[in-house]
């Protein structure tokens, strides 16, 4: 990789590398994977019309810690927008440079996407109470206003109004980062526990865990080891993967069993459980 050269302006110091062809490929190829992942989950839910054996809390946190990353991302990343503007940048240019950033905003789509799906289903599943929806409902609009509109607003004032100027930006980005890594630590806790009391998988799809698994780490990897981000970056994507192939084993035993995994027809459990199961456990009081 080489640095970023233009005939009408030298350029700054510090500014970002851009990316060679095979970073290019890699951060495509995660983000049209992570979304694909995410596919047969939606598939699975508006299929069964049934949110059982899903954790309202995970999908909660997942989307509080997909946002938090995504924003802290653009908040450390500040030097990317000062390197586009004051070099004159073309837009290929600037998409090219601006990639890892690009790539953390999928995960927050497609999990804004799962949570809205979940919200809708509640609506529609039988064995849902009018309680419990309506707790789902309100958690839901709760959460667009605190993450996209204000916690996203106060990000972009503070990158308007200072800028390099100061690393009110940074500390803001780190802390989200943070706490990103915190709820991403701690999120799918209450999915394994669910798992593993009801001894079913519900409406969760093993596909989806399969590809999000592997797929987090290799985030991680190219976050992290590929181009040197600040390490609350990465890590909320080491903690996620880790936590989600323990989750998959969960639940490719409860619906297929290990000794006879190659069998795994003959002893497939039952993908549904009573929802009195789990309305104690994983759920926001």
């Amino acid at each position: 990789m080489s640095n970023i050269t233009t005939t009408s302006s030298p350029v700054i110091e510090n500014c970002p590398l851009v990316h060679g062809y095979p970073d290019i490929f890699l951060g495509s190829f995660i983000m049209i994977a992570t979304f694909i992942s995410y596919i047969p989950q939606y598939h699975k839910m508006t299929k069964s019309r049934s949110i059982q054996g899903l954790s309202h809390l995970m999908i909660l946190l997942g989307n509080l810690s997909s946002f938090a990353n995504f924003e802290g991302t653009i908040l450390l990343d500040e030097h990317y927008y000062t390197c586009c503007r004051q070099n004159n940048l073309t837009a290929s240019q600037c998409i090219n440079t601006f990639l890892p950033v690009i790539q953390m905003s999928v995960p927050w789509i497609a999990g804004f996407i799962y949570y809205f799906i979940y919200t809708i289903i509640s609506e529609k599943d039988q064995l849902v109470s009018r309680e419990k929806e309506l707790r789902i409902r309100y958690i839901f609009l709760a959460y667009i206003i605190i993450c996209p509109m204000l916690i996203g607003l106060l990000g972009t004032i503070l990158l308007i109004t200072t800028g390099t100027l100061n690393n009110h930006p940074l500390v803001f980005g780190t802390t989200l980062n943070i706490i990103s890594a915190v709820l991403c630590f701690i999120m799918w806790i209450p999915q394994i526990i669910i798992t593993y009391r009801t001894k079913g998988i519900g409406s969760l799809s093993l596909i989806t865990l399969g590809v999000q698994g592997p797929g987090s780490i290799l985030v991680f990897i190219y976050q992290n080891v590929i181009n040197k981000n600040s390490w609350s970056v990465g890590i909320p994507f080491l903690f996620s993967g880790i936590q989600i192939l323990i989750l998959l084993f969960l639940g490719y035993y409860y619906t297929y069993g290990l000794p006879n995994c190659f069998t795994c027809c003959k002893s497939k459990k039952s993908n549904y459980i009573n929802i009195d199961k789990i309305d104690y456990m994983g759920e926001p009081a």
